[in-house]
């Protein structure tokens, strides 16, 4: 840099200068030239500035240079702060930028880059989308990378695609769909639906409706169908007021229908109300040991001389014991024998007796009575038995006759008889009944009947019911 001493020069510019010379000092091609009165310019032909590649990294308000990278002209508009300026220095056209520009790309150095329309509006008008004044975008294809917003009400008219996680309402406006085949309105209800398919669980937290058609649960899978399960403790109902065919299982395969649970001892009942319940086809109870049936009358009853009836007046099972129950009953000092058929042989004070269970046992009677003839004649010493009723002796030619009459035969003194016999009898109720052996006007002699018998064995067996 130059600096000279002041000294007034008069020039054929036609101004005053004055012309300040100072010590020479050499800096790096600059010279200053400080004018104090106006320099008149208007003959020159041209001004060259300083030329750099790059912003020099300081300068002076005002001070101007040519960066030769960009090809524009660039003033210090504040200490060490370069600005490029218009072409022409001025206003102009926009048009005429764009023209000159090397790429016709506005580019704006990674800054915030802001368009300030005023009370105008923006308009965009491109071959292949579109901004109107009302803001409206026209647009085949819209990108975001971030959040894209509309306040007002947006129209897609056409196919919408939506890639990623998309959230729909923000919980604070209700939201409806209204297409051509199926609607969701702004309370929620669905309609229109021929078909819903999930890879997941549906929930249904406040109830649902299905009515209008089949409902197939799993069709043709190999998924468990689940319902009330879990801690569930309402009531589950299948069928309704009206006449229906309830099918559980049904197909050709192997079917296992649980009731209850299978892992408690909680008991599950089954009601049908004043109606029957009916299993048709043929029913097998489990073999567990475990498992089995109860109730209906039915109770321990599988000792060898039980058995289990069924009362169709009642519809009842019921347990009765046959009698296998055995009494047998012996008489050393039986009554006189006698020819007649009031004589009781058997004269002990306990008659012979067994309690029946039911009015259809059976009562098994054997019964033997021995005796010695006493001489040479031959005689027939003919007995039969007799029943007294229910609680009360017999009493001979008078209760009821069981079985024929029976006999023994001797031909010699000294001779052993006897006259046996096994009969049945059905008392027709429950309770104890007492037998007797009576003698019989059958009874026959060639000489003196013998006066005595010997003994009297009688057994009684209830058979069954």
């Amino acid at each position: 840099m130059f600096v000279f001493r002041m000294m007034r020069l008069r020039q054929m510019i036609g101004v005053s200068v004055l012309l300040l010379l100072v010590t020479q000092q050499i800096f790096p091609a600059q010279a200053i030239i400080l004018f104090q009165s106006d320099v008149d310019y208007s003959a020159a032909v041209s001004f060259k500035s300083p030329q750099y590649a790059a912003d020099p990294s300081t300068c002076e308000v005002g001070q101007q240079y040519f960066n030769t990278t960009s090809n524009v002209l660039k003033l210090c508009t504040a200490v060490d702060t370069w600005t490029t300026l218009s072409a022409g220095g001025g206003s102009q056209d926009f048009e005429s930028v764009y023209t000159t520009d090397a790429d016709d790309t506005l580019t704006t150095s990674n800054a915030a880059f802001t368009i300030v329309t005023g009370t105008n509006d923006f308009i965009v008008d491109s071959n292949d989308w579109n901004i109107t004044a009302a803001g409206a975008l026209d647009a085949a294809t819209v990108t975001s990378n971030g959040a894209l917003t509309a306040t007002g009400t947006t129209n897609l008219n056409g196919a919408a695609k939506f890639n990623g996680t998309t959230t729909i309402g923000d919980n604070g406006d209700t939201v409806a769909v209204n297409s051509s085949a199926w609607d969701i309105s702004t309370a929620g209800i669905a309609s229109g639906f021929t078909g819903i398919t999930s890879s997941g669980t549906i929930s249904f937290t406040a109830g649902a409706t299905i009515s209008g058609g089949t409902i197939n649960l799993n069709d043709a899978s190999n998924n468990a169908v689940n319902i009330g399960t879990g801690s569930s403790t309402g009531t589950v109902t299948v069928g309704g007021t009206g006449t229906q065919t309830i099918a559980l299982g049904t197909g050709a395969g192997v079917k296992t229908v649980g009731l209850g649970s299978t892992n408690t001892t909680s008991a599950t009942t089954i009601n049908s109300g004043s109606g029957n319940i009916n299993l048709t086809g043929h029913a097998v109870l489990s073999s567990d040991s475990n498992e089995g049936l109860s109730g209906g009358g039915l109770t321990d009853c599988d000792a060898s001389n039980q058995s289990v009836q069924w009362d169709s007046t009642t519809s009842k099972f019921s347990c009765t014991t046959a009698s296998n129950d055995t009494a047998t009953f012996t008489d050393t000092s039986p009554a006189t024998f006698a020819d007649n058929s009031t004589t009781e042989l058997f004269n002990d004070a306990t008659k012979p007796n067994i309690t029946t269970d039911s009015s259809t046992s059976t009562v098994l009677i054997t019964f033997t009575v021995r005796g010695t003839s006493s001489d040479g004649d031959n005689e027939t010493n003919a007995v039969y038995v007799v029943r007294g009723v229910v609680n009360t002796d017999p009493v001979c030619n008078t209760d009821p006759q069981v079985g024929q009459v029976v006999s023994g035969f001797s031909t010699e003194s000294g001779a052993t008889w006897s006259a046996s016999a096994a009969v049945l009898d059905t008392p027709g109720a429950a309770g104890q009944f007492r037998y007797n052996i009576c003698t019989s006007t059958l009874t026959t002699t060639s000489g003196d009947q013998d006066t005595a018998a010997s003994a009297v064995n009688v057994n009684l067996i209830e058979l069954g019911n």
